[in-house]
């Protein structure tokens, strides 16, 4: 997490350790340097994790994410990795597991490239919206949508059709793996009363394998601000919020969101900023359901102790959108208001040697 410009990241985690802990700026700026010099934690950490209101004491518990790749590199071996790093893979393992995935509509069932004219059979006529997204990218970069009015389609300030779209991405190829083009799928209404439909708000939940046992250990839902059509978090610069899931019940606590798109002044958010609807204590939809799916889903991994999974709720149930071996640490702990380090770093070493 680095800013070119030192000086003003301090100046901006100083304001932000003050607004957080409703504190002087004086005693914003002891908490920054101290954690830095003390404890090697910069300015940016020290913002997203809230520092400033957290006990002394605790600062050792939050995890960056540098050790974790690593760790989690020796729990998921590489040669086991391939299918689940994989999107077109990765979505063919769902459809032979019976786990249900996104469709995709550019790709056969052996994950070739359709031509145009198949492509434009394999959209439905009563499909509106597509998200279309790079076949090897990662955190929704690169994304985007196209919406059909009127027999046309739009995208990119573009106007078209569905053979305009096909050409597009044959000429704009992100990368040699090229492009997946799926129906664009909208969260479930509940949800929407507390995130935007601009994109789809999706849960991350963090499950560990022993053998034939499945434990979820982390949940968080990611909720999409107005104007976005990805949820990526990005500490919170993006306008996105996150909300820690009660694994039991299914409620959320408090979101979690940046005052600032410059820099990551973390607060909490009780309520939706845009609807003003309730965000702690929001019980989500088709919960058991959704714990039951990520459970067939990790065991049909049989190799990968420690998978994060990002799985939609819609009108229709849970739908698995992507598994991730290389999931991060820092949103899980933002959502939670708390370190993790201990805990998932001796899970993950138990995993090692099972």
């Amino acid at each position: 997490m680095d800013y070119p410009n030192k000086f003003y990241a301090y100046l901006y985690a100083i304001n932000a350790a003050a607004l957080q802990a409703k504190t002087s700026r004086l005693r914003a700026f002891f908490s920054v340097f101290y954690a830095k010099l003390r404890y090697n934690i910069g300015p940016a950490y020290h913002s997203v994790y809230e520092l400033s209101k957290v006990k002394v004491k605790e600062w050792p518990e939050y995890l960056v994410d540098a050790p974790l790749i690593v760790i989690l590199g020796s729990v998921n071996k590489e040669f086991h990795r391939n299918v689940i790093g994989d999107k077109a893979l990765f979505w063919k393992h769902c459809k032979k597991s019976n786990l249900k995935t996104v469709d995709i509509f550019n790709r056969n069932d052996e994950l070739l490239e359709l031509s145009e004219a198949e492509f434009i059979k394999a959209v439905p006529i009563n499909c509106s919206s597509l998200f279309i997204k790079p076949a090897s990218g990662s955190r929704g970069e690169g994304s985007f949508s196209a919406q059909r009015s009127s027999g046309a389609w739009s995208f990119l300030k573009k106007t078209g059709t569905l053979a305009d779209l096909y050409q597009y991405c044959q000429n704009n190829r992100p990368n040699k793996d090229g492009w997946l083009i799926q129906p664009k799928l909208s969260s479930h209404p509940d949800i929407l009363t507390i995130s935007s439909n601009d994109g789809l708000s999706t849960l991350r939940i963090v499950s560990h394998r022993r053998g034939k046992d499945v434990k979820l250990a982390y949940g968080l839902i990611k909720l999409v601000a107005i104007g976005n059509i990805i949820d990526n978090f990005k500490t919170g610069r993006l306008g996105n919020k996150v909300a820690a899931i009660n694994l039991d019940k299914g409620d959320l606590m408090a979101g979690k969101g940046s005052l600032n798109p410059l820099w990551p002044s973390i607060i909490s958010f009780a309520n939706c900023p845009h609807t003003a609807n309730k965000i702690e204590g929001f019980m989500l939809p088709f919960w058991s359901e959704t714990k039951e799916l990520i459970t067939r889903a990790h065991l049909s991994f049989e190799n990968l102790p420690s998978i994060g999974w990002d799985v939609a709720i819609t009108e229709n149930g849970p739908i698995i959108i992507e598994g991730n071996t290389n999931y991060g640490a820092d949103i899980v702990q933002v959502a939670y208001s708390r370190g993790i380090k201990s805990e998932l770093l001796n899970e993950l070493k138990s995993l090692i040697d099972q």
